[in-house]
C-alpha cells in the first residue's frame, strides 16, 4: 500500500503524521475535518483486507469490540472503506505507546506493573465477554498523558490468523506468521483455538521484557523462537532484577508456562494475584505521565490555567479536525508567512507596527501538533481591529508573516508569506505564499493554525499545522528583537534574501519587530553638491550640518548626557563615514565601533569588525569570521577635536577594508554599534551608546540603511526621461 503524505486527504481525514507500520497496515495521526477531532487512522493493507467476506467478518469483530465499554480499551469511532482502503477510525492517545516509552526512556518496575495492571483490567473485561485479544504487545498498549495504559487493536489478530490459514492452503509455501511471534504463546504455533490463557502468556512476556529490559526469548526468526521455547527455560525475573518481589517473579513465571493449563486461567486471576503482592502496594498507587519522543506533548504547550480550560472542553487537540475545512486557506497563509513571491503582486503588504508594545501585543509559544516539536522562538500576535491579528513567527532558519481576519465565532482566515533556509548551512533557500484558517481553542490563550503553503520557485505545495499558546511571562520588545537577531538565519533571510528580491513584506517585518530593539538610521550618500569629508575630527563639512541630522541620527540610550549626543552616517564610493558629537569636553575619550556588513548562518559565523579608537588613533582592532579570529590590518582613518565646549570625531571605514569591493547598493543594511566612553583616572565609563553597549555584539546593532547613490538617481532620471521621450 502506498503511503499517505502529511497534508494529504483520505476521505474526510486530513493526514498529519505517520504513527507506525505493522504487518497488517499503517497507522496515521489524522484530523477528522467533519467532527473536529484528532484520531488515529489504521489503514489496512489492500492485499490483506481485500474481499467482501473479510470486510463483513471484520465489521462483525469491530461491533463486538465496540460493545466492550471500559476505561482502558481504545474506543473505535468508525470502520469504513475509503478509496478502496479499509480504515479504522480510533481514539488517538497522544502519550504514544508503551513500546515508544521503553525505547526512549525505559520503564521502571513500578511503571511496568501499573501499566500491566491497566491492561489486565481491560483484558478481564474482554475475557468476561468471551473476547480474546490474541495480539497483546507493547505497541498495542497506548498511554494517556496522565500515565494510564489503554489496549488497542482488538479483532485484527483473529482475522490475520484466518487470512494466514487461507494463504497457506492456497500456496505450496510454508506460510508465515502474522502477528508478533515474540509475545505469542507456544500453542499459537500449533493452530490451537485461542483461550484467555493466550492473552495471559502475551502480557506475561510484555511484563517480563519491561522489567528485565530483554524478552523471555530473543531469537530473530519465528523458527528460532520455536526452538528456544521448546528447549530453553526462562530465567526467573528475581535473578535478573534485584528489586523484583519473589511473588511477582513467580507470577510472571506462571504466566509464561509452556502449557496453557499451567497458567492463570484468565486476566481476572492474574489481577487478583498481582493485587495480593504486598511489596507492590505503594507502586500501584503512583503514576507518572509517559514521555515519548514521538507524540508526547511538551509541558510548555499548555500552562496550568489554559490546560484546565482545554481539558474541560476536550478541545485542545480535538479542535484540529473542526478547522480542517480551512486548511486550504491556511496553506495560503503559510505561503504568505514565508518570504513572498518574486513579483510584487504576490506580496502581502503589512503596515502594522509593533513599536507600541501594549496590551494589544501578545507573545505565544508554538509547536507542531503532529510531531509535538516546539518552535525554538516565540510568535508575536498584535491585535488590530476587533479579532484582526498580525502574526510573526520564527524558528531557527524560517520566517513566517501573516495577517489574520475573523471568520465565524472563533475562527480566523489568514494570508501571508514564508521564507526558509533548508538548514543552518544556508545552501538552499525557499520562499513563497501562505494561506489558511485557524481556530481559537481558548480565546486569546490557545490557537490552532492550519496552513497551506506554496513554493514560489517550483510551484510545489505543502501543509502544516501550528499550535500557539500564550506565554505566561512574555519578554519586552527589546528582548524579542534580540531573540530574533540571535536566531540562526533570520537576519540572513531578511537582508541577504528578501531584500535582494525586493519583497515588500520584508520591510514590514523589519518595521514591526526588528526596530523594537534595533533603531534604524539612514546613511547619506555624499552627492556632488556636498563637499567631501576631510577626516580631521571637525564636523564642519556640509553633510554634518544640523540640517542633515535627522533620520540618519540614532538616538543614544546610555549616559547622563547621552540624550544630547549625536551621531550621523554618510558614505561615498570610498567608504562609510561616522560623525560623532558630544555636548561637553571629554578626557581620554574612547570610541568602540563594531560593524557587520553581512549576516551569515549560523549567527556567530557572520563577519564582524571591531575597533577601539582613542586620541584620534587606533588603539585595538579585531576581525572575526566563520566563528574565529582572522588576521587583519586595520586601515580605518580617524580624527577628533574639541570645538566650543563640544567633543567631535570623524571616522572613515574603507569599504575595501571590510570585505566590500564597491559601495553597498541602495537599501542595503549593515549592523553597527558605537560606544562613546570616557576614562578619568578610573575605569572607562560609557557616556553615550548607539546600538548595543557591547560593541562586539553586532547582531544587536542599529540598522544602518544605505541611501540611494547620486549615480543611481541620475541613471534613474535619465531612464525616466528616455521613457517619456519614447
Amino acid at each position: 500500500m502506498a503511503g499517505l503524505g502529511a497534508g494529504g486527504f483520505l476521505g474526510k481525514y486530513r493526514i498529519l503524521d505517520l504513527i507506525g507500520r505493522g504487518g497488517m497496515g499503517v497507522v496515521y495521526l489524522a484530523e477528522d475535518t467533519m467532527l473536529g477531532r484528532l484520531v488515529a487512522i489504521k489503514v489496512l493493507d489492500r492485499d490483506f483486507a481485500a474481499g467482501d467476506e473479510f470486510e463483513a467478518r471484520f465489521r462483525q469483530e469491530a461491533q463486538t469490540v465496540a460493545g466492550l465499554r471500559h476505561a482502558n480499551i481504545i474506543h473505535i469511532h468508525a470502520l469504513d472503506r475509503i478509496d478502496g482502503r479499509l480504515t479504522i477510525d480510533m481514539e488517538y492517545m497522544e502519550g504514544g505507546s508503551l513500546a515508544d516509552l521503553e525505547e526512549t526512556h525505559g520503564v521502571g518496575l513500578g511503571e511496568a506493573v501499573r501499566y500491566t495492571r491497566d491492561v489486565l483490567e481491560a483484558l478481564a473485561c474482554c475475557h468476561d465477554a468471551g473476547v480474546i485479544h490474541r495480539d497483546v504487545k507493547p505497541s498495542n498498549v497506548l498511554l494517556t498523558p496522565d500515565g494510564h495504559a489503554m489496549l488497542s487493536d482488538f479483532g485484527l489478530a483473529k482475522l490475520a490468523a484466518e487470512h494466514q490459514r487461507q494463504a497457506m492452503r492456497a500456496s505450496a509455501s510454508t506460510g508465515f506468521f502474522l502477528g508478533t511471534p515474540r509475545y505469542a504463546p507456544p500453542e499459537s504455533w500449533d493452530g490451537v483455538a485461542p483461550s484467555p490463557a493466550w492473552d495471559v502468556y502475551s502480557i506475561g512476556a510484555m511484563l517480563y521484557e519491561a522489567i528485565a529490559r530483554r524478552p523471555p526469548y530473543d531469537a530473530d526468526t519465528p523458527f528460532g523462537l520455536i526452538k528456544q521455547i521448546a528447549e530453553r527455560p526462562v530465567a526467573p525475573l528475581r535473578d535478573i532484577a534485584e528489586d523484583v518481589p519473589p511473588a511477582l517473579s513467580d507470577l510472571v513465571a506462571d504466566m509464561l508456562a509452556k502449557d496453557p493449563v499451567a497458567r492463570p486461567t484468565d486476566a481476572a486471576e492474574v489481577l487478583e494475584r498481582l493485587d495480593g503482592i504486598a511489596e507492590l502496594k505503594s507502586e500501584l498507587g503512583h503514576r507518572r505521565a509517559p514521555v515519548t519522543q514521538r507524540v508526547a506533548r511538551p509541558p510548555s504547550l499548555l500552562g496550568p490555567s489554559t490546560a484546565a480550560k482545554v481539558k474541560r472542553r476536550r478541545v485542545v487537540m480535538v479542535a484540529l479536525g473542526s478547522v480542517g475545512l480551512v486548511v486550504i486557506a491556511l496553506a495560503a497563509i503559510l505561503a504568505a508567512l514565508w518570504p513572498g513571491q518574486s513579483t510584487r503582486d504576490s506580496d502581502v503588504e503589512m503596515k502594522a507596527s509593533f513599536t507600541d508594545y501594549s496590551a494589544s501585543h501578545h507573545v505565544f509559544t508554538a509547536s507542531d501538533p503532529a510531531t509535538q516539536r516546539p518552535w525554538e522562538n516565540s510568535w508575536i500576535l498584535r491585535e488590530g481591529q476587533p479579532d484582526e491579528w498580525f502574526m510573526l513567527g520564527t524558528d531557527s532558519t524560517c520566517l513566517w508573516y501573516v495577517h489574520a481576519s475573523p471568520e465565524g465565532k472563533q475562527g480566523l482566515s489568514f494570508e501571508g508569506n514564508w521564507a526558509e533556509y533548508g538548514d543552518v548551512t544556508g545552501r538552499s533557500f525557499r520562499h513563497g505564499s501562505l494561506s489558511g484558517e485557524g481556530k481559537w481553542l481558548v480565546p486569546r490563550e490557545a490557537l490552532m493554525l492550519f496552513v497551506d503553503g506554496k513554493n514560489t520557485q517550483d510551484g510545489s505545495r505543502w501543509s502544516r499545522s501550528v499550535f500557539l499558546e500564550r506565554a505566561n511571562s512574555p519578554p519586552d520588545p527589546s528582548a524579542l528583537s534580540r531573540e530574533l537577531a540571535s536566531t540562526d538565519g533570520i537576519d540572513a533571510i531578511l537582508y541577504n534574501e528578501l531584500w535582494s528580491r525586493r519583497l515588500s513584506w520584508a520591510d514590514a517585518v523589519e518595521e514591526e519587530w526588528i526596530r523594537l530593539g534595533a533603531p534604524r538610521g539612514t546613511v547619506q550618500f555624499l552627492s556632488e553638491d556636498t563637499a567631501s569629508i576631510q577626516v580631521d575630527g571637525r564636523l564642519d563639512e556640509a553633510v554634518w550640518q544640523r540640517a542633515l541630522w535627522g533620520s540618519g541620527v540614532v538616538a543614544a540610550n546610555a549616559g547622563q548626557r547621552a540624550a544630547e549626543a549625536r551621531m550621523a552616517l554618510a558614505y561615498n564610493d570610498d567608504g562609510l563615514y561616522i560623525g560623532i558629537e558630544f555636548p561637553a569636553r571629554l578626557q581620554r575619550a574612547r570610541v568602540q565601533i563594531g560593524i557587520q556588513p553581512r549576516a551569515s548562518i549560523r549567527v556567530e559565523r557572520s563577519p564582524r569588525w571591531w575597533v577601539t579608537i582613542g586620541g584620534g588613533a587606533l588603539v585595538r582592532h579585531e576581525y572575526r569570521a566563520e566563528g574565529r579570529e582572522m588576521s587583519w590590518t586595520c586601515q580605518w582613518q580617524t580624527g577628533e577635536s574639541a570645538v566650543d565646549g563640544r567633543w567631535e570625531a570623524e571616522i572613515l571605514i574603507p569599504f575595501s577594508d571590510v570585505g566590500e569591493n564597491t559601495a553597498p547598493a541602495a537599501g542595503a543594511r549593515w549592523r553597527l554599534n558605537c560606544v562613546l566612553a570616557e576614562a578619568q583616572g578610573g575605569p572607562t565609563e560609557p557616556v553615550a551608546v548607539w546600538g548595543d553597549p557591547d560593541a562586539k555584539c553586532t547582531e544587536y546593532g542599529i540598522l544602518a540603511v544605505f541611501g540611494p547613490h547620486a549615480s543611481a538617481r541620475s541613471q534613474a532620471e535619465q531612464t525616466d526621461g528616455q521613457a517619456a521621450a519614447d
